[in-house]
């Protein structure tokens, strides 16, 4: 004998033993299933039952508000063993009904009662007979159970399709197949992404979720191009959506979609339309005129595309698009309706809802179709990495080549810089035609702006892309030409580099999708400063009376210019305090050989005359830990090689003489544009030149580095009379992490 004993009171009583009906079977093949009412004997207190052996029986409650129609599930299960099996009702039970359900199935090697899942639908029998929230909670329904339970013996409680786990995990309620909440439903889409809840489950995606699995592509676009919604590597190239318009006549067909588009990407958001109806009954006599319409939103910001057309309108239109073989995502010919670069914030992810109608007015043979695609729009490095920002390149050795001198061969090849780009439009081969209009905007100076160029984009695989560019400092390198096809200078259609500043933005400005119209655009990707260094001009005096400046104004800007334009390459920014007056050179202005601080290789140290002492302390403060200190002088040594600038990195000052370290004598006559940035890149990197055993730069320091310019007609130009720019104009990557990492820059 087995008892159990359980509460319950005001249940009345049906005729014991009455068998009314056998359950659906479980999904185990061949496992017997059945109900009995059940009454409690006299006096109202006990059910009593006799437990065949190798048989699982759960008992269900009628509730007592509505007798026969809703039911609640005892907290037990007993297997029979072959024994008389009593369960106490402490209570009264003369208005109730019982239900003892009964299986012949028996739990699994390692499980009990418990903690099998009869109906396999991924909860234990215990789970599903316990208490629990109702998913969605009971918003919008009051008298509702705010609990819920399921049957152990049915894998789908409600009928609907949709197994009672699937439903709980992803916030459905396993209880409703509908008929309370819509969303509940086999064919709704809570989360609109395409998907019915019944195809959610199928393909293993969030019915709560546009984008289960997280990698930008809607879960409904990637089960219609075949690809795993769940796999984040397997993701199809775009977004895609077609509405074909094929209701029986006069009657419309509307289709609403949502798709997610990541914080910080971007998306160019293409309409285009299509008929079968083309080309013979699309005339604007044609009696047959379907309808199409449709709007795309973002939820952020105010990209909007909207629109409705008569296909006998687009007869014409059409006829181009076949012309020039436009297509959409493989349907055509498709007349292009509206392009626009949606971007989302850096911060928070967008929704675009698109809503498309089609109407069939005279017919219902013929389709008509809208056809939507969401195709990311991405700045990708060399190895094809999404950028979030932009560098400038550097232009080194073996990407410019040739002096430039007369019969030099001179070549552009940006494949080999590093900090190369590209503009990728995923999926764009399907748009037949992608152009764009780049430029840069927002520099600190508007000289820097460069115009914007159209482009036009190149077939890759599937995808639409740009040559490699680059962002440059100057206009010199902006006015290379361009060494593919044919050559390509400035601000010509297909340029490919553009000149910026730190701080600034490079920006798309307009887009052209098939053969459309352009659309203006405002994506932008920033040259964002990585250190700054504090710069301390100190321009000496000289003249009987110490009155003429060694530098004048005009050569200090500039030299400030060619130092801002040069660490450009290394995100490297200057601040220049207003310029001190130095001490008094003498009548000349002209340091002598004995007067300039010297390097020894023996002792791989600094010696520091008399003179430069005097110079560097006639300044105060004398900030040597956190400012990059230039005294200007008209000229350094008279000997056959005059100096033209002298550095004290670090390293090599002896510590008795700390206070000279980080300090720079410049002189101005054979003035180079690029003596104090190469300098100061003595100091940033703590280096002398290549001078065993104190190479730290090699070749990368060696002063035939030369690269080829136009000179401009400043007076103050780099070269004069063919002469060659010397090194660090160009700033090697290796040079890069050295000074970025320099105690000056901060």
């Amino acid at each position: 004998m087995i008892y159990r004993s359980f509460f319950l009171s005001g249940f009345l009583v049906l005729a014991s033993g009455l068998s009314i009906s056998k359950l659906s079977s479980a999904q185990t093949l061949g496992i017997a299933q059945n109900l009995d009412f059940l009454t409690p004997s006299t006096g109202g207190k006990f059910l009593h039952w006799h437990g065949d052996s190798d048989r699982t029986y759960f008992l269900q409650i009628a509730e007592p508000s509505d007798p026969l129609k809703s039911w609640f599930w005892a907290p037990f299960i007993e297997a029979g063993n072959d024994e008389d099996i009593t369960f106490e009702i402490d209570g009264t039970a003369e208005k109730g009904f019982f239900r003892l359900h009964y299986t012949d199935q028996l739990p699994g090697t390692g499980e009990t009662l418990d903690t099998a899942d009869y109906d396999n639908d991924g909860l234990t029998n215990l789970q599903e007979i316990t208490h629990r929230p109702r998913p969605g909670g009971i918003a919008g329904f009051p008298g509702l159970s705010p609990n819920i339970q399921t049957n152990p013996l049915l894998a789908d409680t409600d009928g609907d399709g949709l197994t009672d786990k699937w439903e709980e995990d992803h916030g459905l309620d396993p209880t409703d197949n509908g008929t309370r909440d819509t969303n509940n439903g086999p064919n709704a889409d809570p989360d609109r992404d395409g998907l019915t809840n019944l195809q959610e489950q199928s393909a293993g995606s969030n019915p709560h979720a546009i984008d289960t699995d997280g990698d930008g592509i809607s879960d409904s676009s990637e089960v219609e191009q075949g690809k795993n919604p769940n796999d984040a590597s397997e993701a199809p190239a775009a977004d895609w959506f077609v509405l074909v318009g094929d209701k029986p006549e006069g009657e419309e067909k509307i289709q609403i979609r949502e798709f997610t588009i990541k914080k910080g990407t971007a998306r160019l958001v293409v309409v285009g339309t299509e008929s079968k109806e083309f080309p013979e009954w699309t005339e604007p006599s044609s009696e047959y005129d379907d309808v199409l319409d449709w709007t795309v939103v973002a939820s952020v910001g105010t990209y909007y595309i909207s629109g409705n057309v008569h296909v006998n309108d687009r007869h014409i239109d059409w006829l181009a698009a076949q012309i020039n073989s436009t297509t959409l995502h493989g349907i055509g010919p498709a007349h292009i309706e509206g392009a626009k670069i949606f971007q989302a914030p850096p911060s928070a992810d967008i929704t675009v809802s698109v809503v498309l109608r089609a109407t069939n007015v005279s017919d219902g043979i013929l389709p008509s179709s809208v056809i939507v695609g969401l195709l990311p729009l991405d700045f990708i490095d060399k190895t094809s990495t999404r950028l979030t920002e932009l560098k400038v390149g550097k232009m080194y050795p073996s990407v410019v080549t040739g002096t430039g001198l007369p019969g030099s061969v001179v070549s552009l090849n940006l494949d080999a810089d590093q900090d190369r780009f590209r503009v990728r439009v995923r999926d764009g081969a399907a748009l037949s035609s992608v152009k764009m209009k780049f430029g840069t905007v927002d520099n600190p100076d508007p000289a820097y702006n460069d115009d914007p160029t159209e482009y036009t984009l190149e077939t890759l695989g599937g995808d639409a892309i740009t040559k490699n560019m680059l962002l440059v400092a100057d206009s010199i390198d902006d006015d290379h030409e361009k060494s593919y096809s044919s050559p390509k200078k400035d601000d010509e259609p297909d340029d490919i580099t553009h000149k910026i500043q730190l701080g600034g933005n490079f920006k798309i400005s307009e887009v052209q999708a098939g053969y459309g119209t352009w659309s203006p655009a405002d994506l932008k990707l920033p040259v964002n400063k990585k250190k700054t260094v504090k710069v301390q001009f100190v321009n000496c005096t000289y003249g009987i009376f110490s009155t003429n400046p060694c530098w004048s104004s005009a050569q200090i800007e500039w030299a400030k210019l060619k130092m801002q334009e040069r660490y450009a390459q290394v995100g490297i920014e200057f601040d220049f305090p207003a310029v001190l007056a130095g001490s008094d050179i003498g009548n000349s202005g002209i340091l002598s050989d004995s007067e300039i601080p010297t390097f020894s290789p023996a002792a791989g140290k600094i010696s520091f005359p008399q003179k430069t002492k005097d110079i560097v302390d006639s300044v105060s403060p004398n900030d040597f830990y956190n400012t990059l200190m230039i005294y200007l002088v008209k000229g350094m040594g008279l000997s056959v090689t005059h100096h033209h600038g002298v550095a004290t990195p670090p390293k090599y000052v002896d510590s008795a003489d700390i206070r000279f370290q980080n300090k720079i004598l410049l002189a101005n006559n054979y003035l180079y544009d690029f003596t104090a940035a190469h300098e100061a890149l003595h100091i940033l990197t703590d280096s002398a030149h290549s001078a065993p055993p104190y190479n730290d730069f090699s070749t990368e320091y060696a002063d035939d580095n030369t690269i080829w310019t136009v000179p401009p007609d400043n007076e103050f130009a780099a070269r004069r009379s063919n002469q060659s720019i010397g090194s660090t104009k160009r700033i090697s990557t290796g040079q890069e992490s050295k000074a970025q990492s320099s105690p000056l820059a901060k």
